[in-house]
């Protein structure tokens, strides 16, 4: 995360090594696009990652060990899987990788509808069509009064 702490990095990866695991650390300015796309699945806490897994169609663990409520919501939202005791992660995450439990694409679309507003390779043209009314009104408004 680009908020941790040096230190916190160099603990995380001297546990990951203890682990003899096959998690690998990626460096804080790195693209996380990349990484969700390369996943079979997110984990996260509260973070706007997890509505960038929903849209790549990646399944999403909110992770929430400190009897916190979830700052966002989205278990209740459906499209989310939420842990909320450690015993529960193991088995939950073996459930998600063989495809025993899934989000419907329904579900996952009236959310991208809900909040992503428009998804549809347009926005650079809403965004020239924003700036050229702007320009027009304060061109039309000089133009009055001069």
């Amino acid at each position: 995360h680009p908020g941790d702490s040096e230190s916190s990095i160099l603990e995380l990866q001297k546990k990951v090594n203890y682990l003899n695991s096959t998690v690998i650390l990626v460096p804080k300015n790195f693209d996380t696009l990349y990484c969700i796309l390369a996943s079979d699945l997110v984990i996260m806490k509260d973070s706007t990652t997890g509505m960038e897994a929903i849209a790549l169609e990646k399944p999403l663990i909110q992770l929430n060990l400190e009897n916190s409520i979830d700052q966002v919501d989205y278990v209740g939202e459906g499209v989310g899987f939420g842990v909320y005791s450690a015993k529960d992660l193991k088995p939950l995450v073996l459930r998600i990788l063989k495809n025993d439990l899934k989000i419907s694409d329904e579900t996952r679309e009236k959310y991208i509808n809900k909040y992503f507003y428009r998804i549809d390779g347009q926005a650079s043209s809403r965004i020239i069509e924003l700036i050229e009314q702007c320009i027009n009104k304060e061109y039309l408004n000089w133009k009055d009064n001069n």
